[in-house]
C-alpha cells in the first residue's frame, strides 16, 4: 500500500485505526491462548497448572500516539498529565433529573434549556453539589434533559421560536392537551 501521498491528518487517522485493530487482535490472541492453555491442562489432567496466556507482543514504533491512548494494553502518556478533577458520570443517582422536574413543577411555566442550565449552575454553586465546573454541570443537565424527554417521556419539549437560538422549551406532559398543544397559562414569556 502506498502511503506517500497521504496528508498528515489522514495518516494519523489511519494509524489510529490500525492501532485499534491491532489491540483487538491482541485481545483475541490472548483469549485463544488462554483457551488453548486450559484445553492442554484438561488433556494432561493437570487442573492446577497455569499457562502463561499473555502473548509475546513486539511493540510497533508509531509516529503518533494520542495522549492517554491505549496501546498494547497499556496506557501511554505522551505528555505530562495535568491534575484533573474526577468527573462524575451520569448515573441513575444523578441529582439533575429530579432537579429539572422540581423546577418545572415549582414555576408552573416552561423552561428553556438555557434557563435550566443557568439554574443548575447557580444551584451547583449555592448548594455545593460538588460538580467541578459549569461545563460539567451543563453536560450532565443536557444528558438528563435528553433522558427525561426522549427515553423516559417525563417531560415534553417544544422547539424555540425562530431567532432564539438552539435548544428547546421543556414542559411537563400533564400540561399538554390531547392535540399536543400547550395552553397559554403554562407558556413562559419567551415561548
Amino acid at each position: 500500500m502506498d502511503f506517500s501521498n497521504l496528508k498528515e491528518e489522514d495518516a494519523k487517522q489511519l494509524l489510529m485505526q490500525y492501532d485499534a485493530q491491532q489491540r483487538q487482535l491482541f485481545f483475541q490472541l490472548q483469549q485463544v491462548q488462554t483457551a488453548i492453555g486450559k484445553l492442554h491442562a484438561v488433556l494432561n489432567g493437570d487442573s492446577s497448572s497455569e499457562v502463561n496466556a499473555t502473548p509475546q507482543v513486539q511493540p510497533v514504533n508509531s509516529a503518533f500516539i494520542p495522549v492517554g491512548y491505549m496501546y498494547n494494553g497499556e496506557r501511554v502518556i505522551t505528555q505530562a498529565a495535568a491534575e484533573q478533577p474526577r468527573k462524575r458520570p451520569y448515573t441513575r443517582n444523578s441529582p439533575w433529573p429530579k432537579f429539572i422536574l422540581d423546577k418545572l413543577e415549582e414555576g408552573q411555566k416552561t423552561l428553556s434549556s438555557r434557563e435550566i442550565y443557568e439554574l443548575g449552575i447557580k444551584a451547583n454553586v449555592e448548594d455545593e453539589m460538588g460538580f467541578p465546573d459549569a461545563g460539567e454541570v451543563r453536560r450532565l443537565i443536557s444528558r438528563a434533559l435528553h433522558r427525561l424527554s426522549n427515553q423516559e417521556k417525563k417531560i415534553s419539549k417544544f422547539p424555540l421560536r425562530e431567532g432564539q437560538g438552539k435548544g428547546y422549551n421543556y414542559a411537563l406532559p400533564a400540561w399538554v392537551d390531547k392535540k399536543g398543544n400547550l395552553p397559554d397559562k403554562y407558556k413562559s414569556e419567551d415561548f
